[in-house]
């Protein structure tokens, strides 16, 4: 994970684009290959890339996270905001800080964080945002990421899979993409499943729309009270 934190020079009211400009700098200087991404049998598309910022409104500290299942794509763009910075359009960034932190999870369990995105169609074609207590909220979740690891890694997954709930936020978080509106209800949660399907949610996202901010996986530290966990 490549994890940049810079100083905003001025209160922008740009906090309805900012994903959008983090996207468009992702796909323009360090993966264009993201923005196809990789089509699965049943027509969908997975990202095998996830990124999450934080920047509150009123405040001058911005922080970006950005991980991939693709090494070279993050040292690429650990190397190129090294060198040349972020470029988010016209915005000037300042004291600008780049450091990475080492993504690998060993233990068939995990329990983490994470605003998780999913979206289901009504008939008339309106988006509903699932909630994490909806009943079809964790089955959906389970046919999206085995679909995922299938696109990703061109196999099925034969590995076990057990998800539960443990926490959710009541009121939604509200994430702005081209100026639309998405919500998601912070959850945590528990993962049972095979250390590869892990690592794979861990490193591109879990969830859907990981290449617009949504499903950045915060590890727990209840994880750690146990000493075979690496991380």
């Amino acid at each position: 994970m490549v994890i940049f934190k810079a100083k905003i020079t001025q209160n922008l009211p740009i906090f309805d684009v900012i994903s959008r400009l983090i996207q468009g700098f992702i796909y323009t200087k360090i993966a264009p290959y993201e923005h196809d991404g990789f089509k699965h049998s049943t027509g969908k598309i997975f990202k095998s890339s996830s990124f999450k910022f934080e920047y509150k409104r009123d405040s001058s500290v911005f922080k970006l996270l950005f991980s991939s299942l693709i090494p070279e794509t993050e040292e690429k763009f650990g190397r190129y905001i090294e060198t040349h910075g972020l470029e988010l359009g016209n915005i000037v960034l300042e004291e600008q800080e780049v450091s990475y932190r080492r993504r690998e999870w060993r233990n068939p369990e995990i329990i983490f964080w994470a605003d998780i995105l999913m979206i289901s169609k009504t008939a008339k074609g309106r988006r509903d945002f699932l909630k994490p207590s909806d009943e079809v909220f964790l089955p959906n979740l389970q046919t999206h990421s085995f679909q995922k690891f299938e696109t990703l890694f061109q196999r099925d997954y034969f590995g076990g899979w057990k998800m539960e709930v443990l926490k959710s936020r009541e009121k939604p978080t509200k994430l702005f993409y081209n100026k639309k509106p998405y919500f998601t209800w912070g959850g945590k949660y528990r993962l049972q499943a095979d250390p590869e399907m892990i690592n794979l949610l861990l490193n591109s996202g879990i969830g859907g729309q990981t290449m617009k901010g949504f499903g950045m996986m915060k590890v727990e530290k209840d994880n750690f009270e146990q000493d075979d966990i690496a991380i």
